[in-house]
């Protein structure tokens, strides 16, 4: 299972790029990494950081694949960290036995951008670090830079965007100022390879298995269904 062969992959790096399509499983992926380094007591926490339309959903996913982490995976929107106080509180409280995922790795693809950065900073700190994106890592080569330094500057080696543009990254355009293709993919599909799984796609996954459960309301629940009805009743 593509699922197992990653968190194989994964394990034993403390940094590792789940580059998976949408509809692999990423997030069930890094909650069972989660779930084993917290098993084999190598951290005391870990964080998500997605998009703030996904808060909910990443909730959702902990309490169905590891309700056992409710309380120990503590999630956060990424346009949060680009202004107030959250992201120095983050960067101030990272540490080296924190796991720390970050869902749409994309979203920090800019390194000048504020969010970027304070992300950089907590990579620092933060004993485990992990991206998840189901975006294309071979289109677009120029935002990898951003999001590998956040996982390890030293996988890809470069201390600055330019220097890594201009070695893979052709340039032309007006001014020679635009990315117009790229040079010396099969060195850097190298470098990253070791810490890079890719699951292109989703067709070749096995199917999904339907499974029907059946859940008592509760007396809330029963009361607010039952004034619907009326109020339906009443209405037609």
């Amino acid at each position: 299972h593509h699922q197992t062969n990653a968190l194989n992959l994964a394990w034993g790096k403390s940094a590792f790029f789940f580059a998976h399509d949408m509809g692999s499983g990423k997030s069930r992926t890094l909650l069972e990494m989660f779930k084993a380094l917290f098993a084999a007591g190598m951290i005391d926490e870990a964080w998500v950081v997605c998009p703030n339309t996904l808060i909910d959903n990443w909730h959702e996913q902990v309490e169905r694949w590891t309700p056992e982490l409710k309380d120990k995976v503590q999630v956060y929107g990424v346009l949060s960290l680009s202004a107030g106080r959250l992201p120095v509180q983050l960067t101030q409280r990272a540490h080296d036995r924190l796991a720390v995922g970050v869902d749409e790795s994309q979203r920090i693809k800019n390194s000048a951008a504020k969010r970027s950065k304070v992300m950089n900073e907590i990579g620092k700190n933060a004993g485990f670090r992990y991206c998840l994106t189901g975006t294309n890592i071979t289109k677009g080569v120029e935002d990898l830079y951003s999001q590998y330094n956040f996982l390890d500057k030293n996988i890809l080696g470069y201390n600055s965007f330019y220097s890594f543009r201009n070695r893979y990254c052709t340039m032309g355009g007006f001014e020679n100022k635009q990315i117009v293709g790229y040079q010396n993919m099969a060195e850097l599909m190298e470098l990253i390879g070791p810490y890079t799984d890719v699951v292109i796609d989703p067709a070749k996954l096995p199917p999904q298995t339907p499974e029907v459960r059946h859940v008592e309301l509760s007396v809330v629940q029963k009361r607010l269904l039952s004034e619907l009805k009326s109020q339906m009743m009443t209405e037609m």
